[in-house]
């Protein structure tokens, strides 16, 4: 008896320990989405995009229409996206080409805003926007203090992009090449600006735009002497200078391939049927200037046909001046004594057949 007391004692006291040692819980606070509407929370800017301080260049700065440049800026608090639109200002511009567009605000969401900045950053020039104190969230309550987004977006003079893109195959009958720029030249490049190799004779540089396109200042290369299989390579030197008197950050290397020289299009196409028997043209484009003569003597085709050549600067016509056997196939046969006009010859013979319409 005595041992079952002692038993219940012993229960009875660790229940009374344990509990004694619950957690204490308060009143529940306000949830995350609540606080977004608490009133007794004051509004502020809790992150950025670009970060405040931070320096580019940015992925986002080229490649954009019109060379828009958007900010998001992120709150803490529900807001009066109306008044946030109204506190933003642009301080500074140098070259007053950066406006702010008010019809381009987007509200992303309660929290969030997008601001757009359009035109051309000024290389080595640091930007500050500022949300002043009139913003507002939908509790009235506003920021407490100016609220500044200061950030380097293009630290130095430099090339955002280029078409065709660096090391890509082309034809050489690619007469331009565009490069983008993150300001403007302060004049067309020169041979000693730009090494080319090998040398491009008639190739020159023009200016086609001083206003900001998708990816930047466009400035054009024009060329229709590029030999085929070649590979040719642009070196933009330190000695490019903008209208800023910034120079080319550093020497830019830019190549490109071009093919082999072929043949690219036929008409008829091979594997044709049903082809008219008289007045026929036959048609073949190369992917280079031809040397004419060559052409001829490449040219054969079975069964034999007879015609005359018209030729222009990369392609023929073989206008054919008999009428073709009724549902009978032709192969046209081009050797590789087809040269270009630097003289190189074609890659591999090329050969296409067709058959003509059955008239029986």
């Amino acid at each position: 008896m005595r041992i079952q007391k002692i038993y219940f004692i012993t229960v009875s006291l660790s229940c009374l320990i344990l509990s004694c040692q619950k957690e204490v819980v308060g009143p529940q606070g306000p949830s995350a989405i609540e606080a977004l509407s608490n009133p007794k929370i004051f509004p502020e800017v809790t992150w950025t995009v670009p970060q405040s301080g931070s320096i580019g260049p940015y992925p986002f700065t080229g490649g954009n229409t019109a060379c828009a440049h958007p900010i998001i800026v992120q709150f803490n608090k529900f807001m009066d996206m109306f008044s946030v639109a109204n506190a933003v200002k642009l301080l500074s511009d140098p070259a007053g080409r950066i406006t702010l567009n008010f019809e381009a605000f987007r509200f992303l969401d309660g929290t969030k805003i997008e601001i757009k900045l359009y035109g051309a950053y000024e290389p080595g020039f640091t930007y500050r926007v500022i949300i002043d104190s009139t913003a507002s969230d939908i509790n009235g309550n506003h920021l407490q203090a100016p609220d500044t987004l200061k950030f380097l977006p293009e630290p130095f003079f430099r090339m955002t992009d280029a078409s065709p893109p660096n090391q890509s195959v082309v034809r050489a009958t690619q007469y331009s090449f565009s490069f983008y720029f993150n300001n403007v030249l302060n004049r067309p490049p020169s041979k000693n600006d730009v090494i080319i190799e090998p040398p491009i004779p008639k190739g020159e540089f023009d200016m086609l735009s001083i206003f900001c396109r998708s990816a930047g200042y466009e400035v054009q290369f024009f060329s229709n002497e590029l030999r085929s299989a070649t590979m040719y390579s642009m070196k933009f030197n330190k000695s490019l200078r903008d209208t800023s008197g910034n120079s080319l950050h550093h020497d830019i290397l830019y190549t490109f391939f071009t093919e082999p020289f072929d043949i690219i299009r036929t008409s008829p196409a091979d594997g044709d049927t049903s082809v008219q028997r008289v007045g026929l043209r036959i048609f073949a484009e190369f992917n280079n200037k031809i040397d004419k003569n060559s052409i001829e003597q490449a040219w054969s085709t079975t069964p034999p046909l007879t015609g005359t050549f018209e030729f222009s600067a990369n392609a023929f016509v073989f206008a054919v001046s008999d009428t073709l056997l009724s549902n009978t196939e032709y192969t046209i046969i081009i050797t590789t004594k087809a040269k270009d006009w630097f003289g190189d010859s074609l890659a591999a013979p090329f050969t296409f057949s067709f058959r003509t319409r059955d008239d029986r």
